[in-house]
């Protein structure tokens, strides 16, 4: 069976996953991948080109061997430094508004 049919072919494909929650169109996303100590290389860099014209933050990892965790929190942690620096800001100019 063809990769891309087999992606194509899921129950639900990336670019329609806002219509299960309007909320999810919105947020920030980290698209994770395991099980890739059972991929073929050629076809983990496909899955991941594939995905990635969807959502800019793929991580591949394999729970088994731990193989992309690191990467997998590093991205968490980057995701939430950004989001708590958006609320600081965001906070620090209601703070200005007021003053005025």
């Amino acid at each position: 069976m063809n990769l891309r049919s087999t992606v194509r072919n899921s129950k639900i494909e990336p670019r329609f996953w806002f219509l299960y929650s309007e909320e999810l169109k919105d947020r920030t996303q980290i698209l994770v991948l395991n099980k890739m100590d059972l991929m073929i290389p050629e076809i983990q860099e496909e899955l991941e080109t594939y995905f990635r014209q969807f959502n800019s933050r793929v991580i591949t990892i394999s729970a088994e061997t731990g193989a992309g965790l690191d990467a997998l929190k590093e991205n968490i942690v980057e995701l939430l430094e950004e989001k708590r620096d958006a609320l600081k800001s965001n906070s620090e100019g209601i703070r200005n508004s007021d003053k005025n």
